[in-house]
This record gives C-alpha cells, structure tokens and sequence, in this order.
C-alpha cells in the first residue's frame, strides 16, 4: 500500500424509506471523492423476496467529515420521520430529525478519532538513514 496515499473510511448508511436511497446517494456523491454504491441483499432466511438496500461509502477522513454535515440539509429537505442509520468502523447511529442535534457532535467525535487513528504521527517523515533515540 502507497503509505502516502490517503486513508479510505468505509461507511454504510441505511435510510428508514428506502425510496429515499438514490437521492441520498445522488447527494452524497456530490462531495468531493466520493465513492458511493447501492448495494441489495436479501434480509435472511424465510423472508420471501425481502431485500434490503444500502449504500456503502467510501472516501478520505477529511471528506467524510464534510459529506456527514450535509446529512441534516438532506434531511430538512425531505419528509418529516425519515431516519438515517450512519455505521462507522462497526458503530451504528441513528439520525433522525428530533434527534440530529445531538447525535452528530458524537459521530463527528467518532469520525475525529478515526481521523486521528489514520493520521501519520507528527514530526517530519523518517528516512533509511534517519534514526532516533
């Protein structure tokens, strides 16, 4: 791996009214190095035809972080109810209109620390030749 090149952030999001997914991907992939994906699979076993989709996101940390604070204007702009599911490295949380402003602030932190997690330690880059002690 290319230790220069950026660290990629997967993320899936899952949205109460599935017919809101294509908007939501349309708007994320507005962002700046974006990738997004619609992804279908089948809910279980027993559960006739049931598919569930999501979209499946990736992109730098920093990116992320800018594209997680458009999520309320998407939400504003559509009904009244709708509820985004953001899972990052395994953590689920829900976004909802009643609930936005105070679940944000913890998935930003969440993202900050990923952010942090990925970052190069601080100091200048060591070369072959360079040693500490």
């Amino acid at each position: 791996m290319d230790d220069e090149a950026p660290e990629r952030v997967p993320v899936v999001l899952t949205v109460s009214d599935q017919t809101e997914l294509p908007s939501l991907a349309q708007w994320l992939a507005a962002e700046p190095d974006m990738q997004v994906q619609l992804v279908s699979q089948a809910t279980g076993p027993g559960d006739l035809g049931a598919v569930e989709e999501s979209l499946h996101v990736e992109t730098r940390t920093s990116a992320l972080v800018s594209a997680i604070r458009v999520l309320p204007a998407f939400m504003r702009s559509r009904r009244a109810g709708l509820r985004i599911t953001v899972t990052v490295e395994g953590q689920a949380f829900a976004l909802e209109s009643t609930n936005i402003d105070q679940v944000l602030p913890v998935l930003q932190r969440l993202l900050d620390e990923t952010t942090q997690q990925f970052s190069p330690p601080p100091g200048p880059p060591l070369d072959d030749d360079t040693y500490e002690s």
